[in-house]
């Protein structure tokens, strides 16, 4: 699953703006609504931010900054392609275990968004409910809090779509985001989605390496190496990597094998044709 997580610190009313934009009925569509920390019983739009505002008004006063954040909204976004394979049931399991791992001393309210794909808008305080100090949250548990996630994922949902390698290189997450924000703006798959099932149809149809490779070439998909090995796909000229596709290393590492002796064979051919025509001279 696609996590990302934004900071507000412009003044208060960020919560009235969150409050309105995450439980807009045209996108909730009566889908649920999750609150912690809360009290009473009133989840109304204005009880919810209302909370919020006497919340921060009780910052300690150590905590005071220049800019301080007044809220963090969260997203995590399931795979359009997973969409059949979720249920409203797991979507509520994966919100209340984020709103638990993410930040368990904030006030925190989550709605559901099915459209285009399954996700949680998270809107957590910045400041404890307890003891009203920031609530922060450093890089490296917010990095925890992924894995975490992606663990909790593999054990307990069926998805096959929505891994994410999280940890592993800088900032994979800008593509993606700007793909979330297409898809939140077309209501269509993002490049990437429609890559994943054509190559998956091919693949399903090849039934080995070097038929699935000699399809891709027919189809007029190139591939592209790096530090000469095989590395992903060109795609509407934009490289997408084999493992962001689905494939794990064990079939890459197959495909590079069958890869390399295609192109060995095919540099001998090219030379017996280059001398042929010497021949002919």
């Amino acid at each position: 699953m696609i996590i990302k997580t934004l900071s507000h610190k412009s003044n208060m009313k960020c919560f009235r703006t969150l409050v309105n934009y995450i439980l807009d009925l045209q996108k909730t569509k009566g889908q649920f609504l999750l609150t912690r920390n809360f009290r009473g019983i009133d989840k109304s739009k204005e009880a919810i931010v209302e909370q919020f505002v006497i919340n921060e008004r009780k910052r300690d006063s150590l905590s005071k900054r220049r800019k301080n954040i007044f809220a963090f909204h969260d997203i995590v976004s399931i795979s359009a392609l997973d969409k059949e394979n979720i249920s409203e049931a797991d979507i509520l399991k994966i919100a209340r275990e984020y709103m638990k791992m993410r930040s368990n001393k904030s006030l925190a309210c989550c709605a559901y968004h099915a459209e285009p794909q399954p996700h949680l808008h998270f809107i957590f305080s910045g400041v404890q409910y307890h003891n009203h100090r920031a609530a922060r949250i450093e890089k490296s548990a917010l990095a925890d809090l992924k894995k975490h996630m992606e663990e909790f994922q593999e054990q307990y949902l069926n998805l096959q779509h929505s891994t994410v390698a999280h940890g592993k290189g800088g900032s994979k997450l800008r593509p993606l985001e700007r793909e979330y924000r297409l898809k939140a703006r077309t209501q269509k798959l993002s490049i990437k989605e429609h890559a994943h099932l054509r190559i998956q149809k091919i693949y399903e149809r090849a039934g080995s390496p070097k038929s699935f490779l000699e399809q891709l070439q027919t189809s007029d998909i190139p591939v592209y190496e790096r530090n000469g090995k095989l590395t992903g796909i060109y795609i509407n000229n934009r490289r997408i990597r084999l493992s962001s596709l689905g494939f794990d290393k064990e079939k890459i590492r197959e495909l590079d094998i069958v890869y390399k002796r295609m192109k060995d064979f095919e540099e001998v051919r090219k030379r017996k044709q280059e001398r042929g025509r010497e021949r002919e001279r």
